[in-house]
C-alpha cells in the first residue's frame, strides 16, 4: 500500500492527516506509532468508523482522531508531516485541485502529500459486466 510506503519514508511517528477517511482501514504504518487526525465529509461514514474503531486495541484507539469535513475546505489548526488521500477519493469530486490545493496548508513546510488515481481508459470500463478488461499487447 502506498501510504505505508511513504509513512516509513517520512517515519511511523508522525501524526497523519488523512482526508477522505472512510471506513475506517487502519492497517498501515501511519498508524503504528503515529497519530491519524482522519477528515470525511459523510456522519454516517464516519460513524462507521467509530464503529470499527472499538474493536482496535486501545493505544490504537487513543491515537485516531475523526473529523467532519470536506476534503476541499475543511480546515484544522494543525500541520502534519504526512497528509494522505489514499483510496483514489478524487476520482469522485471535479473540482480536485481545491482538494490538493487545501491539504497544503495542513502541511508542515518540508510535509509530504500522499494521493492515488485512478488512470484507465473508460472505454474498457464500459462493459456490459461492469469489469475492466485491458487489451493485451
Amino acid at each position: 500500500m502506498f501510504s505505508s510506503g511513504l509513512a516509513s519514508w517520512v517515519g511511523s511517528a508522525v501524526e497523519c492527516l488523512r482526508s477522505a477517511a472512510g471506513l475506517g482501514v487502519l492497517g498501515s504504518k501511519p498508524l503504528a506509532t503515529g497519530t491519524m487526525f482522519g477528515v470525511d465529509q459523510s456522519e454516517s461514514i464516519l460513524d462507521i468508523f467509530r464503529r470499527k474503531l472499538v474493536l482496535e486495541p486501545d493505544d490504537v484507539r487513543q491515537r485516531v482522531r475523526l473529523h467532519l469535513g470536506d476534503m476541499r475546505t475543511f480546515q484544522l489548526d494543525q500541520q502534519f508531516a504526512l497528509a494522505l488521500i489514499p483510496f483514489r477519493p478524487l476520482q469522485h469530486i471535479e473540482d480536485q485541485l481545491t482538494a490538493l490545493t487545501n491539504a497544503r496548508p495542513h502541511l508542515v513546510k518540508s510535509g509530504i502529500l500522499g494521493f492515488d488515481v485512478f488512470l484507465s481508459e473508460f472505454r474498457y470500463l464500459d462493459q456490459p459486466d461492469g469489469v475492466e478488461k485491458l487489451k493485451s499487447g
